[in-house]
């Protein structure tokens, strides 16, 4: 009997040594993901229950460095995008892909990195409900149609981008202040889209026309600086303008938010509220560096499974034995 027994246990042993060089699939936690040549991660899809999540950083030991095109727009995607109210994305990635959150209807609120030097076109087309966002100090360029039918009444451009792309934001039918800290920034021009005339045989630049702000309210107001490329643009589209210093709640250069960017004058942060939400304040201090654990559940790798299993299988064989020879001790 007690080779049975030992025969058992080296059985067990070696299963759970064997589980251990199982390849893992990252469908065993809440993000899917694909590795490149340099074994990064981009994740691709969200199957998680949760509504407020943490967009993490490290999965299953892969360092996680992009989000990647559609991975939550359920329109192309089996993907869970339409539950998310809150997200924060962990320091560390850096791009962020085309249509990646679009028609995400229920999104209220997204945290990005700093460390994000690329955000996609059209990614947060359809978020209606979307109010509160902060611009990275390292994002240069605003994409075409990012922004387009989001739910923002306000939005800051922060010093450092150099880009606003057509219709990026094309039907924010809420917002009526737009704040531009940076005087040289460019706005899409659509007098370089040149159309073939077949009448003239000729190509044909049109009329000047706001294309990057069209359909949004009548009573838009922009704020920047005295002869910067706001101002330019306001007067030749016939849009209100306004100095930063007329902004309503007399702040021109708000306070910076964060103590780790002491250099940056304003205040990146968009809200429909002049005070930081509670919910972005809980979002921030979970955006660790090392944001591993994602929705208070570890990533689930096969070293984990492979403990479990051992340590179930060592309490089943210590209470045979016991209760077998009576003479274990424990």
């Amino acid at each position: 009997m007690k080779k049975h027994i030992l025969l058992t246990i080296l059985l067990l042993f070696t299963i759970s040594i064997f589980a251990s060089f199982l390849p893992v699939y990252a469908s065993t936690s809440d993000f899917t993901y694909q590795l490149d040549a340099n074994n990064n991660a981009t994740i691709t899809a969200y199957h998680g229950s949760e509504t407020n999540v943490t967009i993490p950083n490290t999965i299953d030991g892969h360092t996680v460095k992009s989000i990647g095109v559609h991975a939550f727009d359920e329109n192309r995607n089996t993907t869970n995008g339409k539950i998310l109210t809150h997200i924060s994305i962990s320091e560390g990635i850096t791009s962020i892909g085309d249509y990646a959150f679009i028609d995400c209807i229920n999104l209220e609120s997204i945290t990005l990195p700093e460390s994000l030097t690329s955000l996609g076109s059209f990614t947060f087309i359809g978020c209606s409900k979307l109010h509160e966002i902060n611009i990275p100090s390292n994002l240069k360029r605003i994409e075409e149609f990012v922004f387009q039918d989001t739910g923002f009444t306000e939005f800051t451009i922060p010093e450092g981008v150099e880009y606003i792309g057509l219709a990026a934001f094309r039907s924010c039918k809420n917002l009526t202040s737009f704040k531009v800290y940076t005087d040289n920034v460019s706005y899409y021009d659509n007098t370089k889209e040149n159309f073939y005339d077949p009448d003239t045989n000729s190509y044909i630049s049109p009329e000047p026309k706001d294309t990057v702000f069209e359909y949004c309210s009548d009573n838009l107001v922009f704020y920047g600086n005295e002869n910067s490329s706001t101002q330019t643009y306001t007067n030749l589209h016939k849009l209100q303008f306004k100095l930063l210093s007329e902004y309503t709640d007399g702040t021109p250069n708000p306070p910076v938010s964060d103590d780790k960017k002491p250099t940056q004058k304003p205040d990146n942060t968009i809200s429909d509220d002049t005070k930081t939400s509670s919910i972005d304040n809980t979002l921030k201090n979970n955006a660790t560096k090392d944001s591993t654990i994602a929705n208070k559940i570890l990533p689930k790798t096969g070293i984990g499974y492979c403990f479990l299993f051992l340590s179930i299988s060592f309490v089943i064989l210590s209470i045979i034995v016991y209760r077998k020879y009576n003479t274990f001790k424990f």
